[in-house]
Parts: C-alpha cells; sequence; structure tokens
C-alpha cells in the first residue's frame, strides 16, 4: 500500500465528499428534489473516487477492483442535468426523453452485477468469467469517453437551460423564486476543467496504458467541494426566500408619502408597490419611466418634486420597510440576513446592509438583535 501526498489529497476529498452527501441527503434541513440531486451526484463521484484510489495505493488487485466496481461515473452527467433543471425549475417534471441520460447507467448495472454473480458461482477460470471480465474490463477502459460526451452534452444543454431562464421577464410568484446564476456558471467552467483533465486521463489509459489518476481525482475532489458547499448554500437561500414569499403580511410598504398625490405618482405607487415592483431588483428609473410613458428625466424630476426624495432612496426606504417586517417575524428568526435581503428587492447583502444602515442608523443584523431581545 502506498500512501502520497497526492493520494492524501484524495482522501480528504473523498472523506469530504461523503460527509457533504450524507449531510445533504439525511441531514439538511432544506430537503427539495435538486438536493436530493446533488446529494446523490457527490455521493457517486465520491464512490467513483473511492474505488480508484483503492486500486492506485494497491489495495485492490485487478480482480478486486472489477469485483467492487460499479459504474458510478455512467450516471452522473444525468444526476447534474436534473440537480441544476430542478433548481432552475422547482415544479418541474421529468420528462421521458430526458430519463434516457440514465440509460448508459441502467445498461451497465446488470452487466457488473452479472461479472460478479459468475465469480460468485464459478472458478476464475470458467469462460462466462473469461467473456464478462473481457468486458468489464472494456467498459473500464473505454467507458469514460462515453461518460465525456455525455457530460459535455448535458452541459451544452444545462448552458441553453440557464440562458432561457435568465431571458424570461421576471414576475413575483409566490411560489417560484428566480435567483442569481452567475455561481453556476463558475461552477460549469470548473467542470470543463475537469473534463479536460478527465479526457486526458482516458487518453492517456487507452493509448499507453497509463492512467494519471492523481490528478483527475484531486480535480474532482476541487468539483465536490463547489457544489456540495456553494449548492447546499443556495438551496437553503432560495427555499428560506420562497417561504419569506409565502408568508402573508397584514400590511405591505406604505407611501412615503402622505401628501397629496399627482397621477403620475398614484400611477408609480400602482407599479412599485400594488404591482410588487420593488422587490424586483432589476427595477429601475429607466424600466418605469417605460411603463409610465414618461422620460427618464422627467420621472425623476417628479419624484425629487413630490416626495422630495430621489429614485434610488425612495425604492430602497420600501425595501428596508419591508425587510424590517422579516426581521420582525419569529418565524424567520434563522433566516440568513442574504435571503432576507433578497426578498426585500436588494440584489446583494452589501447593498443591503448598507441602505438599510443609511435609513435606520444601524445594520440588519443589529436592528434585529435590538427589536427582538
Amino acid at each position: 500500500m502506498e500512501i502520497n501526498f497526492y493520494s492524501s489529497l484524495v482522501i480528504t476529498g473523498i472523506v469530504q465528499g461523503f460527509f457533504l452527501s450524507l449531510f445533504i441527503l439525511l441531514l439538511s434541513k432544506h430537503k427539495t428534489r435538486a438536493s436530493i440531486y446533488l446529494g446523490l451526484l457527490i455521493l457517486c463521484i465520491t464512490l467513483s473516487n473511492l474505488q480508484e484510489l483503492l486500486w492506485e495505493i494497491g489495495l485492490f488487485t485487478n480482480h478486486d477492483y472489477y469485483f467492487w466496481y460499479l459504474p458510478y461515473s455512467f450516471a452522473e452527467a444525468a444526476l447534474m442535468y436534473f440537480f441544476v433543471m430542478t433548481f432552475l425549475y422547482q415544479d418541474r417534471k421529468n420528462t421521458r426523453i430526458e430519463k434516457l441520460l440514465y440509460l448508459p447507467f441502467v445498461l451497465m448495472i446488470p452487466i457488473t452485477l452479472l461479472f460478479k454473480l459468475g465469480f460468485l458461482l464459478w472458478e476464475s477460470q470458467h469462460p462466462f468469467n473469461k467473456f464478462m471480465y473481457a468486458i468489464v474490463d472494456f467498459i473500464d477502459a473505454y467507458g469514460d469517453f462515453l461518460s465525456i460526451f455525455l457530460t459535455i452534452f448535458v452541459l451544452v444543454l444545462l448552458w441553453r437551460a440557464i440562458d432561457t431562464y435568465q431571458n424570461t421577464p421576471e414576475k413575483h410568484d409566490r411560489i417560484i423564486v428566480k435567483t442569481k446564476l452567475l455561481w453556476l456558471k463558475a461552477l460549469f467552467v470548473i467542470l470543463f476543467i475537469f473534463i479536460l483533465l478527465w479526457f486526458y486521463a482516458t487518453l492517456q489509459a487507452a493509448i499507453i496504458q497509463e492512467y494519471p489518476a492523481y490528478l483527475l481525482l484531486i480535480g474532482i475532489s476541487i468539483c465536490i467541494y463547489v457544489m456540495g458547499y456553494v449548492g447546499t448554500r443556495k438551496i437553503g437561500i432560495q427555499e428560506e426566500r420562497k417561504k419569506i414569499r409565502q408568508f402573508d403580511f397584514a400590511n405591505r410598504p406604505y407611501s412615503i408619502s402622505e401628501a397629496a398625490k399627482s397621477k403620475h405618482i398614484v400611477a408609480l405607487e400602482k407599479i412599485l408597490i400594488d404591482e410588487k415592483k420593488f422587490l424586483d431588483p432589476s427595477t429601475t428609473l429607466e424600466t418605469l419611466a417605460t411603463d409610465l410613458d414618461l422620460s427618464k428625466s422627467h420621472l425623476s424630476r417628479i419624484i425629487n418634486a413630490e416626495l422630495k426624495t430621489t429614485f434610488s432612496d425612495y425604492i430602497n426606504l420600501l425595501r428596508v420597510n419591508e425587510a424590517k417586517k422579516y426581521l420582525l417575524e419569529h418565524e424567520f428568526s434563522n433566516y440568513t440576513l442574504l435571503a432576507i435581503g433578497l426578498e426585500a428587492g436588494f440584489n446583494s447583502k452589501t447593498t443591503f446592509n448598507s441602505a438599510f444602515k443609511k435609513f435606520t442608523g444601524m445594520t440588519p443584523s443589529a436592528f434585529k438583535k435590538l427589536y427582538r431581545t
């Protein structure tokens, strides 16, 4: 048995992978379809790494490796696809065509099980066992090319799905919560690097029978960290925002001015407050001016003259008033400030903190602590 620096890194990644997958599947307080797919994906990657590591450090002979081998890598592309799609669209149903992504894994399972059964029933030199050994050896040597193709195919599909998701106009819905996807695109970049390593390792094995496994396994471990920690956090924030949005408040944010209003201010408040446009971080003075059939400069002058404030301060005050309700509500006492800020209409925790402190003189966490003690 040989343990070196690289294998130690892989072992660390495997331990981390088991911890993350079991936490997501069994202990996480946010149980969603997306989290289940994510947990299973991390578990498959971890088990695949473990198989390879045991062979690399000499604990498995070729025969042992094939006897315990299961084709986890053939399920990874499908699980990745369904994780992302159910994260984007929580209540969507998987189509029959989409389920065909599981087909390679489903076909490989009976082959590997027949291999194990043969060695349990007959000696290793039995013709059936020789035949099955040759098949499993071929799958192990060249099957990764199929997995690589599937992963690239899935990444292309998901990239197109993300573009469609981002280009769909957002409406304030009680069920659907749209989220930023910069982290997911960054994950795809890491996955593409991983695929290059995977292809290189597989090509090396096919041409010169030398498989640079540690390089590949360390790359996979990085993906485990990114997918597990970032994905779980994003799912948690998404679920918290859904629960905040579904909560019924007796009073929504009110007008910041009780003075008589012109028809333009009445129309503005109808859009911002009644239609809840202030909760949409993409709402700008320009978009509102278009909705009201006014020029941007004209609308700005109306707000300055009648409400005695700027548009930025006006909409941020509405959002701060909304966030106060969330912070004071007992049901949301354990929710993250990021989820509360995003659901109140801010586009980041930084802008939330800055605006909240400007209008209240304290940070959201200080406000929460002061008024809930």
